[in-house]
């Protein structure tokens, strides 16, 4: 019988080595999960970091996509031909408000009902300022609860100086006042006629007029990039309303200033100032010289709206912006006519004062007539020779040709002394041949003549058999040897330390019975002066005053002008400018092709014109539409 000895009987083989791997793999997974489970924490580490590291830097991320929004837009941008309608005049009233949201609303009437097949592509329909201007006037005068009743001319019983604002806090009433322009006409005269339309039938057709619109919302901007954008988004012009200030130029107190002795300079109320230079203007003895301060208006003949150097205030405006060009460049004080010593500084090879042009701005829609050139020549998109033909802007001082006074001494016929100049202007393309022949801007107020023509810097002007003459600026032409150029610039001189006055010279002529021949010529010097003031001192003789076309009317304001505004100019309390977009439905009962019965649409009928952009068929070619 064998004996327990103590010892454990062996497994069986197989037995022992299943039990082994059993440990072993659960020791695998252990640290297998124990790995994964260390990579998940890193990699929640990780992005929880970049989580936060983001969010503190989203702003700056959202700021810099809007900041670089401007880089996306078109540096040109014109709106639509559906949304274009005609500048209108409003003369000799303070209603650029009242025009201005006319136009905003023919505008917006015009590309909705294009874009919903309720009016031809190349028609619209005008609407009545008169109207708006009565009709408003009368419903403030019930409502003096409501704050726009009380600004402007709404608080002293005028229908001048408003906004384009006004009629979005109208809320529903406005769709009440706004009447086809066929229903009574413009009073062109401030006074009592501002106050009438049609008085008689008005009542009637007011309940019978078909248009009906809704002022969904309103936007108003005070920043170039957000004008941009709302623009380009909205495909929409903007309304503008300005405070509007003047040049201000200096003119030493001697003998040739007719205030002479007037207590602006016996008093020294304005020591003279270099608008260019921003420093005050001294004499010998290191004194400041005194000057008395003329104010002309900050826009040009040629429809261009610009500020530089010191401004005075006076008044305010309203336009349409419809389009911008970042191309367009603006050479302040027409400096291409300056002619000075050409050893001196700031003089480019010509010899001319060079001023640091500024480039870019917005085309503006103005309530003046036809004055002004078209949307395409500030978009660049036309030919000068195109642009003559439908603006040729003969009041502009730019379009005025100077003559050779040599030539005119010789008794040569007036056409020859023009230094070659051929211009086309005009729809029937008119030929004017030489220099331009100018009188002066007199009235039958010999006093008040004798006054402008004097602060203006011409007064043989204001004698009263002035037009018994005509006169032309004296030009004088450098021929370049070295890159064989040739330029043409006006005969003047610099008064000393002055950066933008100057002394012209001028031919006064008197012309025989053919209007070509010369019977006696002279020449003369105006005082100092600028070519913006003497703008106001001539203009063409009839035969050479050819009109623009309705494709003209558009202003050109350089951004740098509307920056200068915004921040550093304010009127009455206010902010200097304001851009508004207004987001308006309209009711197809409003078009014609929308119609209804029993309402009356002859006065839509009546109210509606063909408009579309002229076309050419090339730069130097001919009109191929006109309205």
């Amino acid at each position: 019988m064998d004996k327990d000895i103590g010892i454990t009987p062996l497994l069986n083989p197989d037995e022992g080595y299943s039990s082994k791997k059993k440990h072993n793999t659960i020791e695998t997974y252990c640290t297998l999960w124990m790995i994964l489970s260390m990579i998940t924490f890193v990699l929640f580490g990780i992005v929880l970091t970049c989580c936060m590291f983001l969010s503190t830097r989203l702003e700056g991320f959202t700021t810099k996509i809007i900041d670089n929004y401007e880089e996306i837009l078109p540096s040109q941008y014109l709106i639509d031909q559906n949304a274009s309608v005609i500048p209108k005049n409003q003369q000799s009233r303070g209603s650029c408000w009242i025009f201005s949201t006319i136009g905003y609303l023919e505008s917006s009437y015009r590309a909705y009902g294009v874009q919903h097949n309720l009016l031809n592509s190349t028609e619209y329909v005008q609407f009545s300022e008169q109207a708006y201007g009565k009709l408003i006037f009368e419903y403030c005068q019930k409502h003096k609860e409501i704050p726009i009743c009380n600004y402007g001319g709404m608080g002293i019983n005028q229908t001048s100086d408003g906004s384009v604002e006004f009629i979005y806090y109208l809320g529903d009433y406005a769709k009440n006042i706004i009447l086809p322009s066929s229903v009574c006409n413009y009073y062109p005269e401030r006074g009592e006629g501002e106050f009438h339309c049609n008085d008689k039938e008005l009542p009637k057709i007011m309940a019978t007029n078909p248009i009906n619109f809704r002022i969904k919302n309103i936007k108003t901007m005070y920043s170039i990039n957000e004008i941009k954008q709302t623009m380009y988004e909205y495909k929409s012009p903007i309304s503008y309303g300005l405070a509007t200030v003047q040049k201000a130029y200096y003119f030493e107190c001697n003998e040739q200033n007719p205030q002479y002795k007037e207590k602006v300079c016996t008093e020294c109320e304005f020591p003279c100032y270099a608008a260019a230079s921003g420093e005050y203007i001294r004499d010998d003895s290191n004194a400041k010289t005194c000057c008395s301060r003329v104010g002309m208006a900050a826009y040009s003949n040629d429809g261009i709206f610009d500020l530089h150097g010191e401004v005075m205030g006076s008044g305010g405006h309203a336009m349409i912006i419809v389009g911008w060009n970042d191309e367009f460049r603006v050479d302040r004080e027409n400096t291409q006519y300056i002619e000075i010593e050409k050893n001196n500084n700031n003089r480019n090879e010509f010899g001319n004062k060079e001023y640091n042009s500024v480039k870019g701005g917005f085309i503006i829609k103005n309530s003046w007539g036809n004055a002004g050139h078209s949307m395409a020549y500030w978009m660049q998109n036309i030919s000068e020779a195109n642009e003559a033909i439908i603006c040729p802007l003969t009041q502009s001082i730019k379009n005025w040709g100077p003559v050779d006074i040599k030539c005119l001494k010789e008794k040569k016929l007036y056409k020859e002394c023009g230094f070659g100049r051929i211009r086309h202007v005009g729809i029937e393309k008119k030929t004017l041949i030489g220099g331009t022949k100018l009188q002066c801007r007199i009235t039958n107020n010999e006093t008040n003549d004798i006054l402008k023509m004097s602060l203006l810097g011409f007064e043989p002007c204001s004698h009263r058999d002035a037009n018994e003459y005509i006169y032309s600026f004296i030009g004088i032409q450098n021929n370049n040897e070295e890159d064989e150029t040739i330029s043409l610039n006006l005969k003047n001189d610099i008064p000393k330390l002055s950066d933008t006055q100057r002394i012209f010279y001028i031919a006064k002529i008197k012309l025989n019975e053919d209007n070509n021949t010369i019977n006696s010529v002279e020449e003369i010097k105006t005082n100092i002066t600028t070519l913006n003031m003497l703008e106001k001192v001539f203009k063409p003789m009839m035969d050479e005053d050819i009109q623009n076309s309705i494709h003209c009317g558009y202003y050109f304001q350089p951004y740098s002008t509307i920056r200068f505004l915004v921040s550093d100019y304010k009127a009455w309390g206010y902010e200097s400018y304001a851009f508004s977009y207004m987001d308006i439905e309209w009711d197809k009962k409003s078009y014609l092709k929308g119609n209804e019965d029993n309402i009356d649409y002859q006065w839509i009928k009546n109210s509606t014109v063909n408009y579309e952009y002229p076309q050419f068929d090339g730069p130097f070619g001919n009109l191929l539409n006109s309205n």
